[in-house]
């Protein structure tokens, strides 16, 4: 890549990470005056959606094409979907922050809308609730067909809680508007804060379980996870703090 011109993206913060997390990618590649930077992984994700997408699972769903004359391998439909999902959901915790990306939607909804006939929904719902996710899958699904038209698949279910999740994401996003939109009285942003302890509540009386698997992502760390394990229940009782 470097031969053919591409160069190291200068690091930011939101690429750095703390010496107990293992980054998935090398640092990101851009070739000037290409729009697209390259990011060469050494997993697909970290954390449960490394578990719902391990690497060995993405390759043996990929397929081989060609692409600028070169020879490679790409997901599946079906599994391109699914990273989309797990990446949207999971690798930042936008699940638990309530903070799911519009362009992930919209991403979302044109690979839907452009592999209709070769998604297999079924797999692609599997894999969530294989690994204790079928409510998160359900609220991004119920929020592609709130926000983006896609229709609700045949032959999956919705989860109980999904659409209580996606109202409270919508909930979130219209309030971060609303308390960065200076016009607002005192009241009205008063108002707003209420609302997002109140979302926050009852995420987190229905807490995922696979959230306490996350606490940490080196394996076999026990005085790590036990910290990170602190710091989480610390966490709960409204203070920032960081960690996974």
């Amino acid at each position: 890549m470097i031969r053919s011109g591409y160069v190291p993206v200068p690091t930011t913060r939101a690429d750095t990470y703390s010496p107990e997390y293992l980054p998935q990618h090398l640092p990101r590649m851009l070739k000037p005056h290409s729009p697209v930077a390259v990011e060469i992984h050494v997993r697909v994700e970290r954390g449960q959606a490394g578990r719902i997408l391990p690497a060995g699972l993405a390759w043996a769903n990929s397929q081989k094409v060609v692409l600028g004359g070169y020879h490679t391998a790409v997901l599946s439909p079906t599994y391109r979907l699914l990273h989309n999902t797990v990446h949207g959901l999971l690798s930042q915790r936008e699940f638990i922050q309530s903070n799911i990306s519009l362009l992930q939607l919209a991403e979302f909804a044109e690979l839907v809308s452009t592999y209709e006939n070769e998604i297999d929904w079924g797999e692609w719902h599997r894999r969530g609730a294989e690994h204790g996710a079928a409510r998160e899958f359900g609220a991004y699904l119920t929020l592609a067909c709130n926000l983006m038209g896609v229709p609700w698949p045949d032959g999956v279910r919705k989860h109980r809680l999904a659409r209580i999740d996606a109202a409270r994401i919508e909930m979130a996003g219209n309030r971060v508007g609303k308390l960065r939109d200076r016009t607002v009285s005192m009241k009205g942003r008063l108002g707003e804060a209420l609302a997002g302890w109140f979302v926050n509540f009852f995420y987190n009386l229905c807490r995922p379980l696979w959230v306490w698997r996350n606490v940490c992502h080196v394996e076999g760390n026990i005085p790590l996870s036990i910290g990170m394990m602190l710091k989480k229940l610390w966490s709960n009782l409204g203070l920032r703090v960081g960690g996974r």
